[in-house]
């Protein structure tokens, strides 16, 4: 054979006899033992990662030193949740913020992630402390993580402190407190919370239950006015005044025993320097005086009398209150002009515990009334005063109306005389009819009879007990100019016509000017008329107007101020 080295003929063998070179042919690795190579290869290498991957800790990360370079890397945090969880139900996502003292992020978990949380009740809620691992998500404005593995989520509850509510500032902020006090009100500002005003024997403070802890947690237990409750929440503040953010609707319980607000005392004993102070007291009411706002009562408890403050919208809400009645009353001392006041703020702060006796009470009597119109006789203000107190019916016709800071008097006349027929506004706007309630309108009424500087008023309890016999109908005929009223006419019903040529508005109401060409006049609208005005909204510089109201003077000037929404129209 010839030697492909250097072509020279060589004898068989494994070397070339002339140049050395090496003639057995070369061996070469089966193609299989390679593909099974790369695949053993492989599979160690994943596994060493797997390996690997099992016993590096994810890196621990504070979140103040996120930057730009760690978007979408795969980290630990800690830190305290400082808001409520927000939740979409529809969605399954979950968001809150996590604090760890260096800065604050955002943490959203989404469908698989969040329903995990809720099987297993780990739901993160306001100021508890977490650890958790995920995905950081960042923009130019903001920085988030996307929890990605909730069985790693760890959630340490704080430990509350039970607190007087007064005790409790600013400077609490973020701090879990228990307290233990009664319902005093329940609101809803807006849908999705719900305020709980509490209060203990120190002082009072809302409680605010989201729509979101709700729906994570599960409903809240059924409150009212009055109810004990135990409440444990976070200090939260709301225009730098502190508040209570509930966690967990199981952390708001109504108890079973009754919470004491204040101290029991004597009537007697209650003097100026316990102005401002919740108390306590049982008594025996008293005559009662009817006036703008409410009804007074006299309460004493033998030792000395005070005078008990029933605001209209809870003497409303109270019943038959009667002379003779003994109640329990915890309300707030105040001095006015040097008289002792006892207000209460709702009406769980009132119980009857021993009514007045049956023959104590008059049933209503028919029309007419007794005595309606003194007119400063002394014998017939003698006969009214002696059935102050009592409930009565009467009907006549309206002559006069007149509006007060709280609602609107009507002078009502029969063969007899007149009486005043008092109705704050939360009575008078129930009234069926209302825009008929005018001069010349014939009605029935039943309320409690009182004296009055002389006159006797008679007030409804509830807007049932008025009712529009002949409907009153709006004042005809021509208008005045404007132009002609003179000081002469002042506390003269007069009605003008014209258009408006200013509008101002004041803390209490309206002004407008009104022109007919012949003049012009102030027209006075009080906050209470405004609200009946029919299409108040048109109530612009340009609008043509209808105005019947009292002629009065302010300052020197004219102005004509209307005594009931329904006498000012905007005519077409």
């Amino acid at each position: 054979m010839n030697c492909p080295s250097c072509g020279q003929p060589t004898p068989p063998g494994d070397t070339c006899a002339h140049c050395g070179a090496t003639l057995a042919p070369a061996r070469r690795l089966p193609l299989g033992v390679i593909k099974w190579a790369v695949v053993f290869f492989a599979v160690a290498g994943v596994a060493a990662l797997i390996v690997s991957a099992a016993h590096t800790a994810v890196p621990h990360v504070a979140i103040g030193d996120i930057g730009a370079t760690m978007n979408l890397a795969y980290v630990q945090i800690s830190g305290t949740v400082v808001s409520a969880p927000t939740y979409d139900a529809a969605s399954s996502y979950l968001s809150f913020r996590v604090d760890d003292g260096t800065g604050a992020l955002s943490v959203a978990a989404y469908r698989a992630e969040t329903r995990s949380l809720l099987s297993a009740a780990r739901v993160p809620a306001l100021g508890d402390q977490v650890t958790l691992e995920g995905t950081l998500r960042l923009r130019d404005d903001s920085t988030g993580l996307t929890l990605a593995a909730p069985e790693r989520l760890t959630v340490q509850h704080p430990a509350p402190q039970e607190r007087l509510i007064a005790s409790i500032t600013a400077n609490d902020d973020q701090k879990a407190v228990t307290i233990k006090g009664q319902v005093r009100g329940i609101r809803t500002p807006y849908p999705g919370l719900t305020l709980y005003t509490v209060r203990d024997t120190s002082g009072e403070i809302d409680a605010a239950l989201s729509g979101d802890t709700v729906a994570l947690t599960g409903p809240a237990p059924e409150l009212a006015v009055g109810d004990p409750v135990q409440l444990t929440g976070i200090v939260t503040l709301y225009r730098d005044t502190p508040q209570l953010s509930i966690p967990a609707s199981n952390t708001l319980v109504k108890l079973d025993t009754a919470i004491a607000l204040a101290a029991a005392r004597r009537t007697g004993s209650l003097n100026a320097a316990d102005d401002g102070a919740l108390v306590q007291v049982v008594g025996t009411l008293g005559a009662s005086e009817p006036f703008a706002a409410g009804v007074r009562f006299s309460l004493d408890d033998g030792t000395g009398p005070v005078e008990l403050l029933l605001w209209i919208d809870l003497y409303a809400q109270l019943g038959d209150l009667s002379a003779g009645s003994t109640v329990q009353v915890v309300g707030a001392v105040s001095v006015y002009r040097n008289t002792l006041e006892l207000t209460p703020s709702n009406a769980a702060d009132v119980k009857v515990l021993t009514a007045a006796e049956a023959a104590a009470i008059p049933t209503p009597a028919p029309v007419p009334s007794p005595q309606p119109g003194c007119g400063g006789d002394a014998l017939c203000t003698a006969v009214a005063g002696a059935v102050a107190g009592q409930t009565f019916t009467v009907q006549g016709g309206i002559v006069v109306a007149q509006s007060y800071a709280q609602g609107f008097e009507f002078g009502l006349r029969d063969a007899t005389g007149t009486i005043t027929l008092l109705l704050p506004e939360a009575i008078y706007k129930a009234i069926p009819g209302v825009e008929t309630l005018r001069p010349g309108a014939v009605v029935r009424a039943s309320g409690r009879v009182s004296l009055y500087r002389g006159d006797t008023q008679i007030q409804p309890a509830a807007a049932d007990q008025v009712t529009i016999i002949t409907p009153g109908a709006p004042p005809a005929g021509l208008p005045i100019a404007i132009g002609h009223i003179a000081l002469g006419d002042v506390n003269d019903t007069l009605t003008v016509e014209g258009r408006i040529a200013a509008v101002e508005i004041f803390s209490k109401g309206k002004r407008l000017t009104v022109s007919d060409g012949t003049g012009a006049i102030t027209l006075l609208l009080w906050q209470n008329v405004l609200n009946y005005v029919p299409h108040a909204d048109q109530l612009a510089a340009g609008a043509p107007i209808r105005v019947t109201g009292l002629i009065q003077e302010y300052q020197g000037a004219l102005e004509i101020v209307p005594q009931i929404g329904f006498d000012v129209i905007v005519t077409p």
